[in-house]
């Protein structure tokens, strides 16, 4: 049976039958004749078949090149050090496109034992050193919600199933949970996580100890629970400082500090009177927390507030920006001792991403940032990550990771999003989200990411070419 193109209907490949197209909330998210993945297979396929076209003009306008300059390492950064180039903007451009072309992408599947096959996976911190797994999952039978429970487990991913035991539960959730954050301190290994259910129903702020491994999650510590804003408070999301330790929660009714030690007490807060905010929330420094304030300023424009935690009113507005801000990072966050006398942060709108320094002066009362790079996403947050060094993964509206330099201004470009190896499973892959940059000794720079019921990780891997070599 041949498809055809007919208005209204979605035709499935797999099961060769005709499907109407419905609204986004009338059927399942993974639903392929969902009105907005039916829009994305049509960018989709409308940029390949650009592409296709570009690629087959270039072929017949150019001249082809020597074999072993096609070679993603030795014919770009290769001849530069061997010609004894220093770094410049070109060569790091060159370097970081050599690198990503042999990341392949491995994705494992985590299955949780007495809830079956529906589980979405909100949240993963991994912890390199220890290879433990900080996650939040939830059970949602028929398409509804069941529970949300936060586990601990050891994991490799190397695997392409993982089976989570009942017992590697720390703590359950009656709500969203919108962010956790992990930190050690003292020697002690601990994990905060923010929900956006009411601060009066047992707290919406979670603080634990995480078990070492071999250990028993029922001998841990208990948890403690704490109570931010009013009844109707939501919190948004949380940084925490790999040096103090301190946790900086975004809410609804403001911004608190909390000391993630013992006493886990709320050490200080400011006050929001608007409740229109969107996610995002950052250590500037040690004493400096930068964070969105949501409603648009007397320009119409929209802007982030740095708070000096030391004071109770000591604000600043900066970095205005014309569209809703869907994100505030700091891109030097992985690096834990840059935290000390930080300058520079990133603030993502639905169109751009702005990289900022509190260094610059201001022209014409406003803000210029450093770079700024055009990227459109979906959803109220930016889906991103920084590794510390320049590079920035981030998830683009077709679901797509793309990456950018932030030394020279440029797009690297876009993430493999299929296993050559083990078939291709790009179709499951949907809504990215929570990107994590972490370094280990095993698989050295690796980017993680949640989809689903499965764990996404980007590293280092033998490319095809070097395959069929």
């Amino acid at each position: 049976m041949n498809g055809r193109n007919i208005p209204g209907y979605y035709y499935d490949q797999d099961k060769e039958k005709y499907f109407r197209i419905q609204a986004n909330h009338l059927v399942p998210q993974s639903a392929k004749y969902a009105k907005g993945n039916v829009e994305q297979e049509e960018r989709q396929a409308k940029k390949r078949k650009v592409g296709d076209r570009r690629h087959a003009i270039r072929l017949k306008q150019t001249v082809k090149r020597s074999t072993i300059l096609q070679h993603p390492i030795l014919g770009g950064t290769g001849l530069f050090r061997e010609h004894g180039t220093s770094a410049t903007s070109e060569y790091l451009d060159q370097s970081n496109a050599a690198m990503l072309s042999q990341w392949q992408p491995h994705c494992t599947t985590i299955g949780i034992q007495g809830w079956g096959p529906d589980v979405h996976i909100e949240d993963a911190h991994y912890i390199p050193s220890t290879q433990q797994m900080i996650m939040a999952a939830v059970y949602v039978p028929y398409g509804q919600d069941s529970s949300r429970v936060l586990y601990s487990f050891q994991y490799d991913g190397q695997a392409t199933h993982c089976s989570v035991s009942p017992d590697c539960g720390l703590v359950a959730i009656n709500s969203h949970i919108t962010s956790i954050m992990t930190t050690t301190y003292h020697n002690v290994r601990r994990v905060l996580a923010c929900a956006s259910q009411n601060s009066t129903h047992g707290g919406n702020v979670f603080i634990g100890w995480i078990p070492s491994p071999g250990s028993r999650a029922d001998v841990v510590k208990p948890y403690v629970r704490l109570s931010l804003g009013r009844e109707d408070t939501r919190l948004m999301g949380s940084s925490v400082h790999p040096v103090t330790g301190g946790a900086a929660i975004l809410g609804t009714s403001g911004v608190y500090i909390v000391d993630t030690d013992v006493d886990a007490n709320v050490i200080s807060q400011f006050p929001l009177e608007n409740e229109d905010h969107t996610p995002g929330i950052a250590w500037l420094d040690m004493n400096t927390v930068a964070f969105n304030s949501g409603t648009p300023s007397h320009t119409g424009k929209h802007s982030v507030t740095l708070w000096d935690i030391r004071t109770e009113h000591g604000t600043s507005t900066r970095f205005e920006c014309p569209h809703r801000i869907t994100g505030v990072k700091n891109p030097r966050a992985n690096l834990a001792d840059t935290l000390r006398d930080g300058h520079q942060l990133l603030v993502a709108t639905n169109k751009r991403l702005n990289l900022f320094d509190t260094r610059m002066p201001r022209f014409r009362s406003s803000d210029v940032p450093l770079v700024s790079l055009p990227h459109v996403h979906q959803g109220p947050e930016l889906q991103c990550a920084s590794n510390g060094l320049g590079l920035v993964a981030a998830v683009d509206r077709d679901n797509v990771v793309q990456v950018y330099s932030t030394r020279s201004g440029k797009s690297i470009g876009p993430l493999a999003m299929s296993e050559s190896t083990q078939g291709n499973w790009e179709d499951r892959l949907l809504h990215l989200k929570r990107l994590m940059w972490y370094d280990d000794d095993t698989n050295g720079s690796t980017l993680q990411a949640c989809s689903g019921n499965g764990v996404v990780r980007w590293t280092w891997g033998a490319s095809q070419t070097d395959d069929e070599a």
